[in-house]
């Protein structure tokens, strides 16, 4: 098979950079020491950020990417890059020495907390019934109880009146057959209503529920992805913007969206969410797409992917680490390979294999292009 030249000259760069031994051993990923800042009350909103960093052999952080995935608010993603910043780690280490850790992604949900000692500003600025600042009062201050998140009890995740309006609504035109309707619906209340995280996750179900009714599997597959996501609380525990009532049924919507476009490895891992937050049992359809999952990804032959461009990209993270690219409908310009010991960018070609060395670490690839752009990827055993 052959590698493209750019990638070649790349791993030149990397011999040059990391020892021999390096790419032998097994990489220990970081571990925080300090993450101040995570679980800042929000204010007059709540906002899911997407934190994107390396985390440097001395365990301080660099190379700080903040992105909003819910609400843009120029304010929190400046206080969040600032709190970010200041975080330190356990370095990430190989063979006993300390490396940089590259491609940290971490999600950030900010929160309105009921439960949190009152203050008059905040990330999202200040709260709606906020008096003009006065000046210090230092007994007051020494009265007041530093915030200890994790003595809080756990924040009830609520929707707002006006988007239950906007899903009633919605329901009825879906019922009506007028999908486009619904779908322009579904984006103006994620764009104008919603304020929650709630909200965010229940109107992009919605959303996948219009979509897979278009048929438009590729970006119904996105949209769920974003329903189910999921944030640490203060109790350092995984939880779900949606609650059990709708969750249950967006991951069985991700699970049989994903089996359609032949991501196996999301669809075991979706089953794998199911089965710890429900204990599936006796479901012959989850089963036969398990069997049919885990057939492929144990099976010699190559696994083939179908991958649509949506909103300028498409990613996944691969099962194998030989792969290729084909049936190019539209157009595809970049593949980044971002990895937990280098990023690279790499050029499309057509009749291209390219090989993820296993040096570079667990890696997700992105593909960027033209949006609705089509292709197959296929991963090969070496």
């Amino acid at each position: 098979m052959q590698i493209l030249k750019k990638l070649f000259i790349s791993l030149i760069i990397l011999l040059a950079t990391f020892s021999s031994a390096s790419f032998s051993q097994e990489l220990t990923p970081p571990e925080p020491i300090s993450m101040e800042g995570r679980f800042t009350p929000a204010f007059d909103g709540e906002t899911i950020v997407k934190a994107s960093f390396t985390v440097k052999a001395d365990g301080t952080v660099d190379d700080l990417e903040v992105a909003e995935i819910f609400l843009e608010n120029r304010l929190v993603r400046n206080v969040l890059r600032d709190a970010v910043i200041e975080w330190t780690f356990k370095p990430a280490t190989v063979a006993g020495e300390a490396v940089d850790y590259y491609n940290h992604d971490y999600i950030i949900a900010l929160r309105i907390n009921p439960n949190a000692p009152a203050t008059e500003n905040g990330p999202g600025g200040r709260g709606r019934n906020a008096e003009s600042p006065s000046e210090p009062n230092e007994d007051a201050e020494s009265a007041t109880p530093a915030f200890d998140p994790s003595a809080m009890e756990p924040i009830q995740l609520t929707l707002t009146p006006v988007v239950t309006e906007a899903i009633e609504e919605v329901s009825v035109l879906m019922v009506a057959d007028d999908h486009d309707r619904a779908l322009r619906e579904v984006r103006n209340s994620l764009r104008r209503d919603a304020v929650t995280v709630f909200d965010f996750a229940l109107l992009h179900d919605m959303n996948t529920n219009i979509l897979m009714g278009q048929n438009d599997m590729y970006a119904a597959l996105e949209s769920a992805k974003l329903a189910t996501m999921t944030a640490i609380n203060p109790r350092e525990e995984e939880y779900y913007f949606l609650p059990d009532q709708f969750l249950e049924g967006a991951l069985r919507k991700k699970m049989l969206l994903s089996a359609s476009l032949r991501q196996h490895a999301l669809t075991l891992a979706t089953y794998d969410e199911l089965q710890n937050r429900f204990g599936i049992v006796n479901d012959d359809q989850l089963s036969e797409l398990v069997t049919t999952s885990q057939a492929a990804l144990d099976s010699p032959e190559p696994l083939p992917l179908l991958a649509k461009i949506v909103e300028d990209e498409w990613s996944f993270n691969p099962s194998r680490r030989i792969f290729t690219v084909s049936n190019v409908e539209g157009r595809l310009n970049k593949i980044f390979l971002r990895c937990e010991r280098r990023t690279l960018e790499l050029d499309y070609e057509e009749n291209v294999d390219w090989t993820i060395p296993a040096s570079l670490g667990e890696c997700k690839l992105a593909f960027k292009g033209r949006d609705n752009t089509t292709f197959v990827v296929y991963e090969f055993l070496e």
